[in-house]
Parts: C-alpha cells; sequence; structure tokens
C-alpha cells in the first residue's frame, strides 16, 4: 500500500524535475536567438554602411579627385588624345602616312615622358 503513493510521488517528482530541465533548456535557447537576431541586426547594419562607404569611394567624381591629388595624374587634353580608325589602310593611300606620322609622337611612352618629366 505505501508502494504506490511513493511510486506516484517519484514519478511526479521526476515528471517536475524533467519539465524544469525542459523549460530551462527553452529559455537558454530563447536567450541564444534573441542573441543571434541582435547580432544579424548588427551585421546587417554594418553591411549596409559598408555598401554606403563603397558606394561612395567608387564614384568617378572621387577616383578623378585621388588620381590627381595622390597620383598626380592630369586630365589628358585636346593634344593628347589620339583617335584610330577600324578601317584598314592601304599604303598606297597618301592618308595613312599622315596619320601614322601624326600619332608618333602620341605613343604610351611619350605620354608618360609628358606627364612625369624626368622619369
Amino acid at each position: 500500500m505505501i508502494a504506490r503513493p511513493l511510486f506516484l510521488m517519484l514519478l511526479t517528482l521526476i515528471l517536475a524535475v524533467g519539465y524544469i530541465y525542459c523549460d530551462a533548456l527553452m529559455q537558454a535557447k530563447g536567450r541564444d536567438l534573441t542573441n543571434l537576431k541582435n547580432q544579424t541586426a548588427a551585421v546587417e547594419r554594418e553591411n549596409a554602411a559598408l555598401k554606403t562607404e563603397i558606394a561612395k569611394l567608387s564614384s568617378a567624381q572621387r577616383i578623378e579627385e585621388v588620381a590627381r591629388r595622390e597620383l598626380g595624374m592630369v586630365q589628358a587634353g585636346e593634344a593628347d588624345i589620339v583617335y584610330y580608325t577600324a578601317a584598314k589602310a592601304t599604303s598606297d593611300s597618301p592618308d595613312s602616312t599622315e596619320k601614322t606620322k601624326s600619332a608618333e609622337g602620341y605613343g604610351i611612352f611619350s605620354v608618360f615622358k609628358r606627364l612625369f618629366p624626368g622619369s
């Protein structure tokens, strides 16, 4: 007779401890989930800030400013630009020799020599 109430009390105690343990696990997982959501929000804010910074740093105006200030580059003048046509020039045509002669002073090395004298 005493065994049955003792068994029921022991079963109730085991179930109560199991319930408390599961509840503690659920609360810990809830805290972990909240922390992960906060971290995700922080990373998303940082990502948005980085995207804004990338857009600002990659603007053509800023790149031109850095090229002038830090690299000493200058804007190409009309005399520095050489236009080539895609049409194949024949050796008999007088225009082809004139174009070749006029473009000789505008090779890549001569442009660098004009941009960076003394090098």
